[in-house]
C-alpha cells in the first residue's frame, strides 16, 4: 500500500506523477532497519571498492533534501492541518521566487486560471491556517510572572536542591 509513496518527489509543479508522502529520495534502501551507525559503518567497509567519500555525501545530501522536503509538512501536522489539504493548497496557487535583488516575483502554469470553487478551498484554507497560527502564537506568549534579559533569555533561580544521596537511584 506505501510502496507507490516510497520514491522520491519532484517539487517541480509540472510533475504529478510522483508521491507528495515520499519526502525526499530513499536512503540506505538494502534494510529499512539499520540505525544510521550501522548504514554508515556499511558505506564505509563494504569491499566494494566504490569512492566511499562520494557514497557517504550522497547519503548526507539525501538526508538533508528530506529534511527539506519535511519541513512543511511538519509545520502543517504542527498546526493541526491536513497536509493532503495543503498539497492541495500548494498546488492551486502561484508560487514566489525571489530574485537576486530581492523582488518577489510570482510563478504560475501557463493559462492560470482557478475555478470558483478553487478560491474558495484556497480561501478556507488561508482562514484555517491564520486561525491555527494565531492560536498557537497565543499559547506561546510569556506567563506574567517570567522575566527576561534584554537578549531574551529567561532569568532563572534555583528553586529546589536535592542531595546527591537521592539523585538518579542514588
Amino acid at each position: 500500500m506505501f510502496d507507490p509513496h516510497r520514491g522520491a518527489r519532484d517539487l517541480s509543479r509540472t510533475r504529478r506523477d510522483r508521491s507528495p508522502f515520499a519526502f525526499g529520495p530513499a536512503m540506505w534502501a538494502s534494510a529499512p532497519a539499520h540505525t544510521v551507525k550501522e548504514a554508515l559503518e556499511e558505506l564505509l567497509d563494504d569491499g566494494s571498492g566504490i569512492d566511499t567519500g562520494r557514497r557517504v555525501a550522497e547519503q548526507v545530501a539525501a538526508a538533508v533534501e528530506s529534511a527539506r522536503l519535511m519541513r512543511p509538512a511538519m509545520r502543517m501536522v504542527a498546526l493541526g492541518l491536513d497536509f493532503p489539504t495543503y498539497l492541495r493548497f500548494d498546488f492551486l496557487v502561484p508560487h514566489l521566487t525571489v530574485s537576486l535583488n530581492g523582488k518577489r516575483i510570482y510563478l504560475a502554469p501557463k493559462g492560470y486560471a482557478p475555478t470558483d470553487e478553487e478560491f474558495a478551498f484556497c480561501l478556507e484554507f488561508v482562514v484555517t491556517a491564520a486561525l491555527r497560527l494565531a492560536a498557537a502564537e497565543a499559547h506561546q506568549q510569556d506567563p506574567a510572572w517570567l522575566t527576561r534579559h534584554r537578549s531574551g533569555w529567561v532569568e532563572t533561580e534555583k528553586v529546589h536542591e536535592l542531595p546527591a544521596s537521592q539523585e538518579e537511584g542514588g
